[in-house]
Order: structure tokens, then C-alpha cells, then sequence
């Protein structure tokens, strides 16, 4: 999938956005279709395949972002409210409560309805998903490792606490953060699957797996394949991810060798 979205403009034989309605809803190849659209096209002539290469290119670009910024925030939440105990700890807790508690597609709705779309906001709005678990990880570690001797010592030694953070903690808590994030990667993946797929995610010319689903759902009878080839790649995307993020688990976790 990452080879097919950094390539994809080498690889897709079409423009994503040439329509050519003599074409329209040709099956794919082996199927009735020609070589010169693989998986067949659309309702207006489009090739299927450039259109699901670019749409992976998108929605790996938007979960990879997404990601980071989930991450981010949870890390330096979950790093303040180790640091901070007493009053901000109790807000951070009740914050990330708050958060936990409210339906994230609900809340995602609400905002793209009232502030409008673009992909920036897109992007940072997906940042949001999954941040408090993080936040939760990030301080259990940090409290961990603040009870450990190693962060004791360097500030026994008069090192700055973001230094101690920053040089000492985040690298031993790296590989639980990054199994962590491998479990938010698909999830934001399936989010943005479902926003794009209600009209409220990604915006044409641009497309994405999930604008592709959407617009596939009114010829699943018809041309099914529309359907099909991203609801696939939705699927084996998710599951790749999740094994990677077992792989890594299994080798970057020292209690279990």
C-alpha cells in the first residue's frame, strides 16, 4: 500500500478526473473489460484503478497525519499531567474523560457542518481521534519511569524536567507509543472511510477509499466493482497495519523475550 501510494503517479494510466462516457461502466479486466482499464470504470468514464491508486495516496497521506497529531497530543498531555500532579492532573484526567466519553463521528459531524470543509481542517479534526487513549499511555508510562532509578538520578543531578522527559523517558516509552499508534493508524483510516463515504470528508477533484465507497453504493447492483476494489483495500489496509503493529509488539517489547 506505501509503494502504491508514492508511486501512484507513475502507475496510474489515467487522469483520475478523465471522463469518457463511451466507457461508462466498463467491467474490469477478465470480465468483459479491455487491459486499458484494469478495474473497469465508473459512471462517468473514469478508470477505476488510477482513481483507487490516488485514493489510497490520500487516505494513507490523512491517516498518517492524523496519527502523528493524535500522538503528539497525547504524549505531551499524558507527559504534563505526569509531571504536573495535584489540580492540572485532575483536569487533564477530567479532559481526557470528557473526551472518552463523547462519540467521536458525532462530534466530527458537528464541526464539519458548522466550520466547513477543507483538507486542513479535515486532517486536524481526524488528529483528534484516539488522543486520549494515548494521553493515558503516555502518563502511566511516565509515571513508570518516574518511579524507575534511571529518571530519578538525572534529577538528582539537576537536569531540566524537560530534559528528563524529553532525552529519557520518550525514548524507553517510543516503542510502546509506536505499537499504540499502529492501532490508531486503521482506526483513522475507517473514520475517514466513513465521513468521506457521507459526503463530509474529502472533497472532489480529490478522492479518496472512502468517496470512492460512496459513490459506488448507488451501482452495487449494477457495477459492483466501484464498490468493491476500495471496500477491499479499506479492509486489507486495516489488517495489514494491525499485524505490523502485533510484529512490532513482538519485537520491541523486552518482557516478552
Amino acid at each position: 500500500m506505501l509503494l502504491i501510494a508514492i508511486a501512484a503517479p507513475l502507475i496510474a494510466p489515467h487522469d483520475i478526473t478523465a471522463m469518457d462516457l463511451r466507457h461508462r461502466l466498463d467491467p474490469p479486466f477478465g470480465f468483459g473489460g479491455t487491459v486499458s482499464h484494469l478495474f473497469g470504470t465508473d459512471d462517468l468514464g473514469r478508470d477505476v484503478a488510477s482513481r483507487l491508486y490516488f485514493s489510497i495516496r490520500t487516505s494513507l497521506l490523512i491517516a498518517f497525519s492524523a496519527t502523528l497529531i493524535s500522538v503528539f497530543i497525547g504524549t505531551a498531555i499524558g507527559f504534563v499531567a505526569a509531571y504536573f500532579r495535584g489540580v492540572v492532573e485532575h483536569f487533564l484526567l477530567l479532559l481526557i474523560d470528557v473526551q472518552a466519553s463523547l462519540p467521536f463521528l458525532i462530534v466530527a459531524l458537528a464541526m464539519l457542518a458548522f466550520f466547513g470543509n477543507s483538507l486542513v481542517l479535515f486532517v486536524g479534526l481526524m488528529g483528534l481521534y484516539g488522543w486520549e487513549r494515548n494521553a493515558r499511555l503516555a502518563r502511566g508510562l511516565a509515571l513508570a519511569a518516574g518511579a524507575q532509578g534511571y529518571a530519578g538520578a538525572t534529577r538528582q543531578l539537576g537536569a531540566h524536567p524537560l530534559r528528563i522527559y524529553l532525552r529519557h523517558i520518550l525514548p524507553n516509552s517510543a516503542a510502546t507509543l509506536l505499537v499504540a499508534a499502529t492501532v490508531t493508524f486503521p482506526e483513522i483510516v475507517l473514520v475517514e472511510s466513513g465521513l468521506s463515504f457521507l459526503g463530509l470528508g474529502v472533497q472532489p477533484p480529490m478522492t479518496s477509499l472512502g468517496v470512492m465507497v460512496g459513490t459506488g453504493r448507488e451501482y452495487i447492483t449494477r457495477a459492483s466493482w466501484m464498490l468493491l476494489a476500495p471496500s477491499i483495500v479499506i479492509v486489507v489496509t486495516a489488517m495489514a497495519i494491525s499485524v505490523l503493529g502485533d510484529s512490532l509488539r513482538d519485537k520491541l517489547d523486552p518482557t516478552l523475550r
